[in-house]
Parts: C-alpha cells; structure tokens; sequence
C-alpha cells in the first residue's frame, strides 16, 4: 500500500494545490515631443502612467514539498496616469496615445500570498516554509512528515503558531 505524504483532515485528499497570487505595479514614464517648434527643449509633455495587474497562478504540491504551476491567470486592476506636465499645450492637445514615448519603464510586486488547499474538498490547509522568508518549499501541517520546530510559519498562520506553541523563537526572523 503507497503511503502518501499529504492527508486532508476533513475529506482525506491527498492532492494540495499551491495557490500564488500577486500585484505588479508598472510605473512608465513617458514624454512627448513637441512637434511645432515652441520649446528649445523639445519636450511638449511628460507624464507617469501607473498600471497595477494581478495575477494568480497554481499547481499542485509535490512529495518533495515543491511545486509547479499549471495555469495562471492576469488580470488588469486599472491604469492611473498619476501626473501630468503639460510645457506644450497646442502639441499635447493634438497628440494621439501613439505619439508618446516610453523613456522610463519599471516593475515592482508589492503583494505576494500563497494559499494551500485540498483538491478534493477545496478546504485551505495550513502550512510553513522549509526556509525562512518563504524560502525553500511549503510544509503543510496535514503531512506526515510535518515538524513545526524545522520550518517557519506562513505569516497569516503565525498567531495560530504562537496559540499551538509550535513557533520556534529560536528563528533568526
């Protein structure tokens, strides 16, 4: 009989999806040029456009307590243009949104969670990190093999750590 590593408490699944959903904040500043002769500098307008998207992506959990993703999936929140500085009124006005020009483009993720949930009844499973700062793989405590002193907890669990005695304050962090 194959013994599995991992064993819902509720339904008996053995199969746990990792469920990773994030925000990617783009930040394009972007100029125009003005075209009618007005500014030495040639700049009719610049402005910082703002975008924000989400994204969420899964897999399932493996025996080695890593994981790859299956699907994902992106979604569009919004676009914000935060400031705009207009030099060039009669160039600005006339401008389409080809007319702009990137000249500076970054990316920052300003939110990550991770999520574990049985397959069969959808139930979320709580879990810690092989390694400290959600490094390594995840550990759900419905496993075999769990040891709540050689992981780290995922942040949201951390108070029901503390509760069940099981955060080691001998983690550096």
């Amino acid at each position: 009989m194959e013994e599995h590593p991992f064993h819902c408490e509720e339904c008996g699944g053995h199969t746990f999806i990792v469920v990773h959903t994030y925000e990617i904040c783009t930040h394009d500043l972007r100029m125009l040029t003005c075209r009618c002769g007005k500014r030495s500098d040639a700049v009719a307008a610049h402005q910082d456009v703002v975008s924000r998207e989400e994204y969420v992506e899964w897999g399932p959990l493996d025996q080695e307590h890593n994981w790859n993703y299956e699907a994902k999936n992106m979604e569009e929140l919004d676009e914000s243009r935060e400031e705009s500085h207009v030099l060039c009124e009669p160039c600005t006005r006339r401008a389409e949104k080809s007319d702009w020009t990137s000249i500076d483009r970054y990316t920052e993720a300003i939110r990550h969670e991770f999520y574990l949930f049985c397959q069969t009844c959808e139930r979320e499973i709580e879990f810690g990190w092989t390694e400290p700062g959600r490094g390594g793989g995840i550990w759900p405590v419905e496993s075999v093999d769990f040891d709540p002193s050689k992981c780290w907890p995922e942040p949201r669990h951390l108070g029901s750590w503390i509760e069940r005695g099981w955060y080691n304050l001998n983690h550096s962090d």
